[in-house]
């Protein structure tokens, strides 16, 4: 086994190795901080790695990096992984339509959930991503589940008297066998909408317009 150890460290050397094995975050750099100092100290490897509690070749495999390449030497190389889906284009993309209503993109909804935000990413790039990844992506871009406010409107009695004229002439056409009226039974239809949490930038406050109508 090769039991050779570093002579005492120039002082510069020291006090950078010893600064990595104070405060460093990563305890993996501090552990390997350690074993350099405790080799110019006169340890062994064997000694070293009994100290640090890892295998005689690990102790080898960093001291040899740190006599070839210094404190450098004890920090991991880059891993490339696999490239991101999401790229900045994307994510800009994702940012824009967030501040918008599906509706601007063709979509028959009111706000975005993250299964549209899905398809509609298949759709126009051609990425395909799961749910939890495009929740991921809109907290990254800063936007939280958020409930909002109703925003009361003034009545407008035209438009609701204009709706039940409406009403009243599909059914008249539908007695006359004109046409088909479908309708849900047991069906309830509430005048103010019911809230549901919305993406929405974090602290803002999101309003619902409606009208202060509690009919059904």
């Amino acid at each position: 086994m090769n039991v050779k150890h570093f002579k005492p460290l120039a002082e510069n050397q020291e006090i950078t190795v010893n600064q990595m094995y104070q405060h460093h975050p990563n305890r993996r750099y501090r552990q390997r901080a350690h074993m350099v100092l405790l080799s110019a100290q006169g340890y062994n490897q064997k000694e070293i790695a009994m100290i640090v509690r890892v295998t005689p070749r690990t102790v080898g495999k960093y001291l040899k990096r740190y006599k070839k390449r210094g404190f450098l030497g004890l920090y991991d190389a880059p891993i490339p992984g696999r490239p991101l889906k999401i790229t900045r284009d994307i994510q800009e993309h994702m940012d824009q339509c967030l501040e918008k209503e599906p509706r601007k993109y063709g979509y028959n909804m009111s706000t975005w959930t993250t299964s549209l935000m899905q398809h509609h990413l298949w759709v126009r790039f051609g990425v395909r991503i799961c749910v939890e990844t495009a929740r991921l992506w809109f907290r990254r871009l800063d936007y939280r589940l958020i409930f909002p406010r109703y925003l009361l409107l003034d009545a407008d009695d035209k438009k609701v008297e204009k709706g039940q004229q409406d009403i009243a002439a599909f059914m008249d056409r539908a007695m006359r066998g004109e046409i088909i009226l479908i309708f849900m039974d047991e069906a309830t239809f509430r005048m103010v909408p019911t809230l549901t949490r919305i993406w929405a930038k974090k602290g803002s406050k999101p309003m619902i317009p409606t009208h202060d109508d509690k009919r059904k």
